[in-house]
Protein backbone atom coordinates (compact mmCIF):
# COMPACT_ATOMS: atom_id res chain seq x y z
CA UNK A 1 0.00 0.00 0.00
CA UNK A 2 1.45 3.34 -1.02
CA UNK A 3 -0.50 5.73 1.14
CA UNK A 4 0.02 6.51 4.79
CA UNK A 5 -3.49 5.51 5.76
CA UNK A 6 -4.69 6.30 9.23
CA UNK A 7 -7.78 4.79 10.84
CA UNK A 8 -9.65 6.80 13.44
CA UNK A 9 -12.44 5.53 15.66
CA UNK A 10 -15.12 8.12 16.34
CA UNK A 11 -16.11 6.46 19.62
CA UNK A 12 -19.51 5.39 18.31
CA UNK A 13 -18.46 2.30 16.37
CA UNK A 14 -17.54 4.01 13.14
CA UNK A 15 -13.99 3.75 11.83
CA UNK A 16 -12.87 6.39 9.33
CA UNK A 17 -9.91 5.96 6.97
CA UNK A 18 -7.99 9.14 6.17
CA UNK A 19 -5.61 9.41 3.23
CA UNK A 20 -3.96 12.74 3.74
CA UNK A 21 -6.26 15.42 5.15
CA UNK A 22 -9.56 14.02 3.89
CA UNK A 23 -11.64 11.00 4.88
CA UNK A 24 -11.77 8.45 2.06
CA UNK A 25 -13.65 5.50 3.57
CA UNK A 26 -15.67 4.50 6.60
CA UNK A 27 -16.53 1.19 8.23
CA UNK A 28 -19.31 0.65 10.74
CA UNK A 29 -21.32 -2.19 12.19
CA UNK A 30 -24.74 -2.65 10.64
CA UNK A 31 -27.31 -2.03 13.41
CA UNK A 32 -29.05 -5.22 14.48
CA UNK A 33 -26.83 -7.47 12.35
CA UNK A 34 -23.45 -9.15 12.62
CA UNK A 35 -22.11 -7.47 9.47
CA UNK A 36 -19.97 -4.44 8.78
CA UNK A 37 -20.74 -1.82 6.15
CA UNK A 38 -17.79 -0.41 4.23
CA UNK A 39 -18.41 2.95 2.56
CA UNK A 40 -15.83 4.11 0.03
CA UNK A 41 -15.80 7.66 -1.27
CA UNK A 42 -15.97 7.87 -5.06
CA UNK A 43 -16.59 10.79 -7.42
CA UNK A 44 -20.29 9.89 -7.43
CA UNK A 45 -20.66 9.52 -3.65
CA UNK A 46 -20.21 6.72 -1.12
CA UNK A 47 -20.37 3.11 -2.34
CA UNK A 48 -21.38 0.60 0.33
CA UNK A 49 -20.49 -3.08 0.59
CA UNK A 50 -21.26 -5.52 3.43
CA UNK A 51 -18.61 -7.78 5.01
CA UNK A 52 -18.84 -10.43 7.75
CA UNK A 53 -15.89 -9.08 9.78
CA UNK A 54 -14.42 -5.71 10.65
CA UNK A 55 -10.99 -6.81 9.40
CA UNK A 56 -12.35 -7.72 5.95
CA UNK A 57 -14.19 -4.42 5.66
CA UNK A 58 -11.09 -2.44 6.65
CA UNK A 59 -8.88 -4.41 4.24
CA UNK A 60 -11.27 -3.70 1.35
CA UNK A 61 -11.38 -0.02 2.25
CA UNK A 62 -7.58 0.20 2.25
CA UNK A 63 -7.32 -1.50 -1.16
CA UNK A 64 -9.97 0.75 -2.68
CA UNK A 65 -8.42 3.94 -1.30
CA UNK A 66 -4.99 2.81 -2.50
CA UNK A 67 -6.42 2.27 -6.00
CA UNK A 68 -8.04 5.72 -5.99
CA UNK A 69 -4.79 7.39 -4.94
CA UNK A 70 -2.86 5.53 -7.65
CA UNK A 71 -5.45 6.58 -10.25
CA UNK A 72 -4.81 10.23 -9.38
CA UNK A 73 -1.06 9.89 -9.85
CA UNK A 74 0.59 10.43 -13.18
CA UNK A 75 2.21 7.71 -15.28
CA UNK A 76 5.72 8.64 -14.15
CA UNK A 77 4.80 8.41 -10.46
CA UNK A 78 3.13 5.03 -10.96
CA UNK A 79 6.16 3.76 -12.88
CA UNK A 80 8.46 4.77 -9.99
CA UNK A 81 6.17 3.04 -7.49
CA UNK A 82 6.11 -0.12 -9.61
CA UNK A 83 9.89 -0.17 -9.86
CA UNK A 84 10.09 0.24 -6.08
CA UNK A 85 7.78 -2.75 -5.62
CA UNK A 86 4.93 -0.76 -4.09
Amino acid sequence: MIIAAQWRDDGYGQHVLFAGPEPMAQVQRVPGRTQFRCGIRSPTGLRYTLFPTLEQAKAQAELAVDAMVRARLGDAANRVLSEAGL
